[in-house]
């Protein structure tokens, strides 16, 4: 780049980019892309020496290499927010984890842990006190936190308290509970929010005191009741399942001023997940299709149903191989954006625009009568919002873009046009791990067959930087995480090239950025021993770190 005057008799000479003043120079480096950033730091020494003595760019830097976000305004200077961003992200690339057990107290129930991790609900049994405590960050600077809740034992007689029936929200204040009754013989679920600075009253934002969900005639409640019942900001969704076909109806209303603002019913197994204020993602856990639906927060009168050909497009997967009779089943979604607590300011968070869908599906053999399926194969699909969220050209001729059939309804996008380069996927042995999510970051933790106190945990970073900061890392080619597929199988099978091969027609490739870092967690050096041959509980991811809910009652 060169920066000049006109043809003339102009005085001024021409310059080059790195002729500029340095304080010049910073401030262009400033408002670039961030991976220009990045390009410009392999230039030349000039590059490297600019940013490398400027705490802003360095910090920058540094978050964008780490899927992070700045904090909120405080007192503490960019510098020491600096040297935690390195503290936090040299601890992660060399395997030393932070990681911290959140233990039941005595007399107590583990009500519910969030899919997250950082934060736990605790019953004191017999007595209608609840306590919810959230654990500390290491680098991050969010601090412990416990409340005691006392309720009025009214408020809670006669309901059947499950760890599937409360859940937290600290930035608006909010605790709900969705307790399961039963009147005439009907079973359905009511809604409660309560406040958290007063816990024995409805919270003051709440459009009315409860909501009452009836399950449509030949439906019933989903047993699967840990994802039954989701609250994303303003909006809460609920899916109810038919007894005699897999029909499933959802609703979605706001609970702010009680208007069903989205309602859909469809013939096959759905599950709905609210990735922003106007979309919702229906994954079809048959045939692994992502619909993308909008919603209107905002809207003033109920929503009328919709059906599957009200949507705005369908993501399709990689075609399976008709010879081999296979067909897909999604067995496990996990999807978290990272919380924000108004108590406390962080130094650094997880960016939320970089919120990853993971989604761990099997591919089965068709199965006979009186024969099981068997399971070829089992993955976990990586599928970041930016993907979900993207705006698809369909004005395009591209005859391999085939037409939306009614059976299918919306717009058609195949996996050509979206899958490589807008997923990862990573081929797992599905009966021996654990799943969690937050932000970019997905955890899969493999139990020992053997030895269950020990685990060995690969943590999946999805971002656009993840190779950049990957390349920092001197550690085995897992790490490195090449552009080739991974795989956490020990017996799995790859083409020549890197592909997996055994299960689609043709071999696939989803090549989105990513990292991979490895830890083993023996639980013995936390101080848990054996009891009765068996470990309960889990392990996921934390604020900045690792989290081992660990669910045996005490007496």
């Amino acid at each position: 780049m060169h920066v000049s005057q006109s043809r003339g008799t102009s005085p001024f000479r021409r310059l080059h980019l790195l002729e500029l003043p340095e304080e010049l120079l910073v401030r262009i480096l400033g408002i670039i892309d961030l991976s220009w950033i990045v390009t410009c730091s392999k230039v030349c020494r000039r590059f490297v020496q600019v940013i490398g003595e400027t705490t802003e760019l360095r910090y920058r830097l540094e978050l964008a290499l780490a899927g992070m976000v700045d904090g909120p305004p405080s007192a503490i200077p960019k510098r020491d927010r600096l040297t935690a961003l390195q503290a936090y992200r040299k601890a992660w690339e060399s395997g030393q984890h932070p990681f911290q057990i959140m233990r039941v107290p005595d007399h107590h129930e583990l009500l519910r842990t969030t899919p997250a991790g950082p934060f736990a609900i605790f019953w004191v049994r017999e007595r209608w006190i609840m306590h919810l405590y959230r654990a500390p960050s290491t680098f991050c600077g969010i601090t412990e936190k416990s409340m005691v809740l006392d309720f009025e034992q009214h408020v809670f007689e006669g309901l059947r308290l499950r760890k599937s029936e409360f859940g937290v929200d600290f930035e608006q204040g909010l605790l709900w509970c969705t307790p399961v009754l039963e009147e005439a013989y009907t079973r359905f679920r009511e809604c409660r929010l309560f406040c958290l600075d007063d816990h024995a009253a409805i919270h003051p934002l709440s459009a009315q005191p409860s909501y009452r969900f009836h399950p449509p005639a030949g439906h019933s409640l989903r047993p699967k009741t840990t994802n039954m019942f989701r609250v994303n900001g303003d909006l809460i969704s609920l899916v109810s399942r038919s007894w005699v076909t897999d029909k499933r109806v959802i609703t979605v209303f706001n609970w702010k001023t009680g208007v069903v603002v989205w309602n859909f019913s469809g013939d096959f197994a759905a599950e709905p997940y609210i990735i922003s204020p106007t979309r919702i993602v229906v994954i079809d856990e048959e045939r692994l299709t992502f619909r993308l639906f909008a919603i209107d927060p905002d809207r003033q009168a109920h929503a009328s149903p919709m059906t599957v050909d009200d949507c705005m497009f369908v993501l399709e997967p990689p075609e399976l191989r008709e010879s081999e009779g296979t067909m897909y089943s999604v067995e496990e979604i996990a999807f978290q954006p990272p919380p924000s607590f108004p108590d406390c300011s962080p130094l650094f968070a997880r960016n939320p625009a970089l919120t990853v869908l993971a989604v761990v599906f099997s591919v089965y053999t068709d199965p006979k009568p009186g024969v099981p399926p068997t399971s070829l194969e089992s993955h976990i699909m990586l599928v970041p919002m930016q993907t979900l969220l993207a705006s698809y050209d369909f004005t395009s001729t591209n005859p391999s873009v085939p037409a939306a059939g009614p059976s299918v309804g919306g717009r058609v996008v195949p996996w050509g046009e979206w899958g490589p380069i807008g997923t990862r996927i990573i081929r797992i042995d599905r009966l021996s791990y654990m799943i969690s999510a937050i932000g970019a970051q997905c955890a899969i933790a493999r139990r020992h067959p053997m030895h269950r106190w020990l685990f060995d945990i690969y943590i999946i970073e999805v971002f656009a930087l993840a190779h950049e900061a990957a390349s920092r890392l001197d550690r085995d080619p897992l790490g490195k995480c090449p552009e080739g597929h991974i795989d956490l199988c020990d017996d799995g099978v790859l083409d020549e090239e890197g592909r997996l091969a055994s299960c689609w027609r043709e071999p696939v490739r989803a090549v989105h950025p990513c990292m991979v870092t490895h830890t083993r967690i023996d639980l013995r050096c936390y101080g848990l021993t054996v009891e009765g041959g068996s470990w309960h509980g889990d392990i996921g991811l934390s604020h900045d770190g690792l989290v081992y809910s660990d669910c045996r009652m005490t007496h």
